[in-house]
């Protein structure tokens, strides 16, 4: 007789499987050899019912059955195990059917049933050793405790395999069960898989079953196409599934997990719209996975590996532990981790998508992390060895939290967007490389902190701040646009470069200048008291301030540094100019003043040059400021200057302005250089701080009236211009070529308004009248800008202003000159047009070369 245990036990060895046409074959074999034991001539139906409620009977005496022709069942019998009876081989056993509501136990002999399986009500088939082999297919049917399983066995089953209800069990214990076709772990379904492997070659379908994987696996392994379909509504988890096909595709269908490894052998595992929770490594070796657009999420507690492939999203959601790439890992579209740890080694990651750390650590290693997608990606804050951004499209953007880099970030194409946070460098060399591509540092902050060469490009704020003594070299021009920051280690060394900085400089360790420059407006020039608070008139005696605020004068920030500027009072009058020094108000401020008072006196002769302003007349006091580091930081302040004894310039306001005795010339007919046209400085911060004061550009503001008669201050008109400065209008008649009233005038408190800084006097309007020196007779056209141009003929001025042009021209006291510019005379009537250069500007600030 042939031993179906030692015969059959061999089918199914891992890969290497027998076909199912083989089976048959060797079913066939088994049939003949079993007709030449006692048999009846033809198949009968057998029906065990003979131990009803008692001890469990043997399958193979005849005496147990009933319409089995005298026999126990045998080649091509049916047999019909009823319901709460029990019955065990004594010897293998080949039939046709089995439909059980009983029990039948294989013990360890071979079971062989060629055709169809229904274990329903009850019905169970097991083994402890014994094998059992399927022909065709098996229902594990959905009433009552159904159950088949072996504990060491082997289980083949050569059509579907479908387990179905309620109660229904399926162990595979130490041994292998093999699925041929369809497998179908149905509804509330057990499975038990012990130490043994569930080896399947069809397509699979997991409902919401109840999974006990226990230390076995499950192996995918046809070679033609299958499906593995699992319930969403809950996610079964096998311990470990590998797929091992001899060729073709297997495709997920609905969200799986494996509490251990996902391995793949051979053939193509497809990943489709499906999330593969895996709590081991992830492992392709010899095999092919294809990630569609589907997840992996690591969620182990332990140690897990993932293989140098290319994955569709990656998340990584570990309560514990740490995952390693084996090496070059590719997400080509998102990567999340929310839990434990990612550490990259020495293996690059490149990521499509957006890389988001929320939750666990970002272990960069020595790697190189590659933004490489078409589209937008944003980047969550972390750290980053080397950091390049190759992109072939869309814009990749850092989050607003900043992040580190290591060693370098590179910039091949693409754009890159550094959002709002800071990006620090911590290594040495050059560690911002823009190849290619455009870089938006939006309004971030870029950190060198270290002996480091810091890009050419336009930074928004841009920070030296090493934790130690360290130099950042510029190797070309460079621009920041908001605020630079040097901390006490640091050194900017701007060598032969130009340093262009449109925001503030916060210098508290050392800039070095070789023949470069740094360009940056000074933050303020005004006329101060001692205290440093801007004054807008002085009487003599008394005593002359300046206060220069230009941080990037504060070149060392461990010491108190100086500066010089001129300053001039009423030089059209015959008054003094004098250079005066300003000293450092302390360590590192960039805010520079005199710290000894120059006496303001007056004199009937001006002597330059010793060490005090004598003051002839009433008039003008400017203080001038060039930055030495850069010619175009040019700005001044001026104040109204009273001659102590003499009538005061009356500044226009109120019902118009008025004027005082002409001071005697110098000369009797100034000439000053022609030039083309103004040099207007926008005073930013002062602008800035007068709109958030709540004043509006083209507004015009007085102080309150003081009730006292005597004083003039209270009497003045100020324009504010685009530039953030306060602009006087020096007598009525000049306001009444801008405005018909005196209607929209402000009256805002003194502490308000002598906080905007004193700018240049507005200037007749250009074209509307034509105006002279009460201590010259040439008549002039006004053009924007205070330029004045010399018409040169009565027959001219007729051409230009009509007959009556003589009754067009108004007087301008000769203290007033420095307003104005004289330019070239006016030839012919086709030089000047009055209704063009009158249309030309609106408001002062245009005039002024400022933009309102």
């Amino acid at each position: 007789m042939v031993d179906f245990k030692s015969a059959l036990v061999k089918f199914n060895v891992g890969k290497y499987y027998v076909s199912p046409a083989f089976i048959t074959v060797v079913f066939a074999f088994l049939g003949v050899a079993l007709l030449s034991m006692p048999k009846t001539a033809s198949a009968a139906m057998c029906i065990y019912s003979q131990t009803t409620g008692g001890a469990i009977g043997d399958f193979n005496t005849a005496a147990n059955w009933t319409n089995c022709n005298g026999n126990a069942p045998g080649v091509g019998d049916d047999v019909i195990v009823t319901s709460g009876t029990s019955t065990q081989l004594s010897a293998p056993v080949s039939i046709s059917t089995i439909n059980s509501s009983g029990t039948i136990d294989a013990q360890t002999f071979g079971l062989n049933v060629t055709s169809t399986v229904r274990l329903d009500n009850g019905g169970v088939v097991t083994s402890t050793s014994g094998y059992l082999g399927f022909g065709g297919s098996v229902t594990v049917g959905n009433v009552g405790a159904n159950k088949i399983g072996s504990i060491s066995g082997n289980i083949n089953v050569s059509s579907t395999f479908a387990l179905l209800g309620s109660g229904t069990i399926l162990d595979i214990g130490s041994g292998t069960t093999t699925a041929y076709d369809q497998f179908t772990l149905a509804q509330t379904a057990t499975f038990n898989g012990g130490s043994g492997t569930l080896e399947l070659h069809g397509n699979i379908t997991i409902a919401a079953a109840t999974i006990n994987p226990g230390t076995g696996r499950v192996v995918v392994a046809r070679g033609a196409v299958q499906t593995f379909l699992f319930s969403a509504v809950n996610p079964t988890a096998f311990r470990r599934i590998e797929i091992n096909k001899s060729a073709s595709t297997v495709t997920l269908s609905g969200n799986a997990t494996t509490t251990e490894d996902l391995i793949v052998l051979g053939g193509t595992f497809s990943l489709g719209a499906n999330t593969l929770f895996v709590g081991g490594n992830f492992t392709v070796n010899g095999g092919t996975f294809t990630p569609s657009t589907g997840t992996i999420n690591l969620n182990g507690s332990g140690a897990q590996s993932v293989s140098s492939t290319a994955l569709y999203d990656l998340t990584i959601a570990k309560s514990g532990g740490t995952v390693t790439f084996a090496g070059t890992t590719t997400s080509t579209h998102d990567f999340s981790l929310t839990g434990g740890t990612l550490s990259l080694g020495t293996n690059a990651f490149n990521v499509g998508g957006n890389f988001t750390v929320n939750g666990g650590t970002f272990t960069p290693g020595t790697a190189t992390t590659t933004l490489n997608g078409s589209g937008a990606q944003s980047v969550s804050s972390t750290g980053f060895y080397d950091l390049v951004v190759n992109k072939s499209g869309g814009t990749a953007t850092f989050a607003d939290g900043g992040m580190t880099v290591s060693r370098t970030l590179l910039l091949s194409n693409g754009t890159l967007n550094l959002g709002n946070g800071t990006t620090a460098f911590t290594a040495a060399g050059t560690p911002l490389q823009l190849w290619g591509g455009t870089f938006n540092p939006a309004n971030g902050t870029v950190a060198y902190q270290e002996t480091q060469t810091v890009a050419s490009t336009t930074y928004y704020n841009l920070s030296i701040t090493p934790s130690a003594a360290k130099t950042a070299t510029l190797n070309a021009s460079t621009t920041a646009v908001g605020a630079v920051t040097i901390n006490a280690n640091g050194t900017l060394a701007v060598g032969a470069n130009n340093f262009t900085v449109l925001g503030t400089i916060a210098n508290t360790g050392l800039v070095t200048v070789s023949t470069g420059s740094i360009i940056h407006l000074a933050e303020s020039v005004k006329i101060t008291n001692s205290a440093g608070v801007e004054v807008s008139s002085l009487t003599n005696p008394g005593s002359v301030y300046v206060t220069v605020q230009d941080s990037n004068r504060n070149l060392d920030g461990t010491v108190v540094e100086t500066l010089t500027i001129p300053v001039s009072f009423n030089a059209a009058a015959g008054s003094d100019a004098e250079t005066m020094t300003l000293t450092e108000t302390g360590v590192a401020t960039g805010i520079f003043r005199n710290s000894t008072a120059i006496d303001l006196v007056s004199s009937s002769v001006a002597s330059a040059g010793n060490s005090r302003f004598e003051l002839l007349a009433s008039g003008i006091g400017t203080a001038t400021y060039t930055d030495s580091q850069d010619a175009t930081d040019s700005s001044s302040d001026t104040v109204t200057l009273t001659y102590a004894g003499a009538s005061t310039v009356v500044t226009g306001g109120g019902g118009g302005g008025g004027g005082g005795p002409t001071p005697s010339p110098t000369t009797a007919n100034p000439t000053p250089a022609q030039i083309s046209g103004p040099i207007t400085t926008i005073d930013t911060v002062s602008l800035q701080s007068m709109q958030s004061a709540g004043f509006a550009i083209h507004e015009l503001v007085k102080f309150p009236d003081d009730g006292d008669p005597a004083t003039q201050e209270d009497t003045a008109v100020y324009y504010l211009g685009a530039d953030g400065r306060r602009h006087a209008f020096p007598n009525g008649k000049v306001y009444m070529t801008w405005f018909s009233d005196y209607s929209n005038i402000k009256v805002i408190a003194f502490e308000d308004l002598a906080a905007i800084p004193l700018g240049r006097n507005v200037t007749y309007k250009s074209g509307r009248k034509m105006v002279k020196f009460t201590s010259d007779n040439k008549v002039y056209a006004v053009e924007k800008g205070g330029v004045l141009r010399w018409i040169e003929t009565e027959q001219l001025a007729t051409e230009l202003y009509s007959a009556n042009w003589n009754q067009q021209i108004d007087d301008i006291d000769i203290a007033f000159f420095p307003n104005y510019i004289i330019s070239n005379p006016i030839e012919n009537a086709a030089d000047f047009s009055p209704s063009d250069v009158e249309a030309s500007v609106s408001y002062p600030s245009d005039s002024m070369g400022i933009q309102g």
